[in-house]
C-alpha cells in the first residue's frame, strides 16, 4: 500500500514532465481564452453616442382599455405601478379601480381592463357652485360626494362627515355652516 502512495507523490514531485495530449489540452485552453479576449475587445458596441445599452429593455409596453378615456398601448419605466398606468389613460369617472391593488406593477405586454361601475343619479340642491343632478358611482358614501361636486365657500363640510351610502334618485340638499362667531363681531350695530 505504501507503494501506490509513493507513485502518487511521484506524479506531484517537480520536473515531472505533462504528456503531449495534456500540453494540446493546455495550449487548445488558452488560445481559446487568448481568442475570445481579442475578439470582445475589438467587437465592442459603438457607445460613442452616449446611450445606454441594456440587456433587457427598461421600458414595457402595455394596452390598457375598458372605462378610460384614452384606450391604447402605452410605454412605461420597469416597475410602474399599474394605477399609475392606467392615470395616464384618464378613468372615466364610472371607472372601477377597487380590483387593483395599489403596489401591483406593469409586466411587459400586460393587457389592463378597467371595468365600469354602475352609476347612480343624485340631486344635489344648497351650498354648492351647480345645482342639479350628478351621476355618481353606485355605493359611493355621502363623504365622497365632495370628489364629484365643487362646493361653495358657505358650505357646511360637516355635513360630509355621516357615511352612508347615497341612493339613485335620492335629492340632496348641502346646507351652509353657521356663521362664525368671529364673523359676528365685525358686523357693525346700529
Amino acid at each position: 500500500m505504501s507503494n501506490d502512495y509513493e507513485q502518487a507523490d511521484d506524479h506531484l514531485l517537480p520536473g515531472h514532465e505533462l504528456a503531449i495530449h495534456e500540453w494540446l489540452a493546455l495550449i487548445t485552453i488558452l488560445s481559446s481564452l487568448l481568442f475570445i479576449s481579442i475578439l470582445s475587445y475589438f467587437d465592442k458596441p459603438n457607445t460613442s453616442d452616449g446611450a445606454p445599452h441594456y440587456l433587457r429593455s427598461p421600458v414595457v409596453e402595455v394596452r390598457i382599455e375598458g372605462a378610460v378615456e384614452n384606450p391604447g398601448s402605452y410605454t412605461f419605466a420597469i416597475g410602474t405601478k399599474i394605477l399609475d398606468a392606467i392615470k395616464r389613460a384618464s378613468p372615466l369617472p364610472s371607472a372601477d379601480l377597487r380590483r387593483f391593488r395599489s403596489n401591483s406593477k406593469i409586466r411587459s405586454g400586460q393587457l389592463i381592463v378597467v371595468a365600469s361601475r354602475k352609476m347612480i343619479e343624485v340631486n344635489v340642491r344648497g351650498a354648492i357652485s351647480a345645482e342639479g343632478p350628478l351621476l355618481v358611482p353606485a355605493g359611493s358614501l355621502l363623504s365622497e360626494l365632495p370628489k364629484f361636486i365643487p362646493l361653495s365657500d358657505a358650505a357646511d363640510a360637516d355635513f360630509f362627515t355621516r357615511e352612508r351610502r347615497l341612493r339613485n334618485g335620492e335629492t340632496l340638499y348641502v346646507p351652509s355652516a353657521p356663521p362664525n362667531i368671529e364673523d359676528w363681531k365685525t358686523i357693525p350695530l346700529q
